[in-house]
């Protein structure tokens, strides 16, 4: 019995020598793009973050808008930069959208068909019908997708960018299953309020 307790110490032993060794090693990382030692990241050092993230080619303003979104998004208060806290959710939002970057590009290409490099109203009805099985989304519909998608990239403009798409979808396929879903629970009488949804 001795022995299984002095192992089960000496796992949890080195489990927390490993996660402080990675906190270390994150707080490095973290201090060598905070060029103005403010302790957040500003818009520029969050650039190039994601830009060394990238194997060093440079990102779009849009992707840096969207990570930066998310990021600062994440503790409730929107500061407009990355604290060491929403740092790592900053690397995974990266993550996540690198790895839906070809089925967001296939997206645009197929649907951008007026190549503004954005999915218009038509262009995002469109789309939601071919995931719809070709049945086209009510109007209702298809303005809570874009009322909820559009801005996650914290700029609310009216149309879908390639950042905003992978939320299209994931809004999309929770309308769906709108029944029994707390998002249709709560949503399913809605009226326009700016921020989501207000039952009525």
């Amino acid at each position: 019995m001795a022995a299984a307790i002095y192992v089960a110490k000496k796992k949890r032993d080195a489990a927390k020598q490993k996660k402080r060794e990675e906190q270390k090693k994150i707080d490095e990382v973290f201090r060598q793009f905070d060029e103005t030692r403010s302790g957040s990241l500003n818009r520029a050092e969050l650039a190039e973050f994601l830009k060394f993230l990238n194997e060093e080619t440079p990102v779009s303003d849009d992707e840096v808008s969207l990570v930066l979104h998310i990021a600062d998004s994440h503790d409730g208060v929107l500061d407009g930069g990355v604290s060491r806290k929403e740092f790592l959710v900053a690397a995974d939002a990266w993550s996540a959208y690198q790895s839906n970057k070809g089925y967001i590009q296939e997206v645009m290409s197929k649907y951008d068909k007026s190549q503004t490099g954005t999915l218009s109203r038509e262009e995002l009805k469109e789309f939601l019908q071919d995931l719809n099985d070709g049945e086209p989304p009510s109007d209702s519909d298809l303005e809570q997708v874009l009322r909820f998608a559009d801005g996650k990239d914290g700029v609310i403009d009216g149309v879908i960018k390639p950042t905003e798409i992978v939320f299209a979808v994931s809004i999309w396929y929770s309308m769906l299953d709108e029944e029994g879903s707390l998002f249709g629970k709560i949503c399913n009488n809605y009226t326009p309020s700016g921020q989501g949804c207000v039952i009525v």
